[in-house]
């Protein structure tokens, strides 16, 4: 008995070091991330689209509305951008921060979603990479929204992996998150209903695969019901 009762103990144990440590590995690649992306981060002055991204901000939230209709771009980044240099200020490394926090966000999320679908190694490993990517670190200094873009994107690759994977009310709260990051991807890229076109596809053939004769339509069903509220979310975008 007190053989069991040690090895229990030393199995308890075992178990709180790898989580601990594996807390502290997540951290230390977030930090790492972090660093990454604030070394030299005023080092190159801004460019000529990161100067138009500044200046939008000195209008009204109006006038930055009203602009996007000519602009390239969606308003969603420069309406984020507004409101974040009324907090933080307009000098150089105040409105870079701003892709640096979405930077390190990008990180966490790739962390979370490896450990979701795969396991902590492979999270882990996954996250690192995302840290140390020279593209990621590049646009996560950048006054531009493409970071924002890659964020989104994992957010609503992420959520639509959870919505999958829970069953009934335990889906509201993953769709939620994807009806907002999807809306929110497509008020700040033009280029993001490539994302949800590869979703769609990906979710497509788990449908298709999955076997569940029950529930099917209702499942499909819901699904459309998810993208049409994204659809009415993006609608005042266009108007």
């Amino acid at each position: 008995m007190a053989a069991t009762e040690q090895a229990v103990r030393h199995q308890t144990w075992a178990g709180t070091v790898r989580r601990w440590r594996g807390r502290a590995f997540v951290l230390l690649v977030i930090l790492l991330a972090a660093a990454l992306r604030l070394a030299n981060l005023t080092a190159q002055s801004m460019w000529a689209d990161e100067g138009n991204s500044v200046r939008v901000t000195e209008r009204s939230l109006g006038l930055v509305l009203d602009a996007a209709r000519g602009d390239i771009h969606p308003p969603g980044y420069y309406v984020l951008l507004w409101s974040w240099v009324r907090l933080v200020g307009q000098g150089e490394a105040a409105v870079r921060m701003l892709s640096v926090a979405i930077g390190v966000v990008l990180v966490g999320l790739v962390y979370f979603a490896g450990k979701r679908w795969f396991d902590a190694r492979a999270a882990w490993l996954a996250a690192f990479c995302a840290a140390v990517s020279p593209f990621q670190v590049a646009y996560s200094q950048e006054v531009r929204m493409y970071i924002l873009v890659a964020a989104l994107a994992m957010a609503v690759a992420y959520a639509g992996g959870c919505w999958i994977a829970e069953q009934g009310r335990r889906r509201l709260p993953w769709g939620v998150v994807y009806v907002l990051a999807a809306a929110a991807g497509l008020w700040t890229h033009y280029s993001f209903p490539v994302v949800l076109a590869a979703l769609n596809l990906a979710w497509l053939v788990w449908w298709l695969r999955s076997g569940q004769v029950a529930g099917r339509w209702r499942t499909l069903a819901e699904w459309m019901g998810l993208h049409l509220a994204v659809v009415l979310l993006y609608v005042p975008c266009l108007l």
